[in-house]
């Protein structure tokens, strides 16, 4: 989230790029935290396999 207290952002070489972020999903003060990790951005020679689960 830009402009956050609570967000690292990390690029690395040929395309990787990753937000994480530490924050308490919820409203009222709680002894745990959430943890989240996104990309921001990926490689274009990517490969992907995708499976179809039943």
């Amino acid at each position: 989230m830009p402009g956050s207290n609570c967000t690292a952002e990390m690029s690395l070489n040929i395309g990787w790029s990753l937000s994480f972020r530490i924050h308490n999903a919820s409203t009222i003060v709680e002894p745990s935290l959430k943890f989240d990790i996104q990309f921001l951005g990926v490689p274009a020679n990517i490969s992907t396999v995708n499976y179809m689960w039943r």
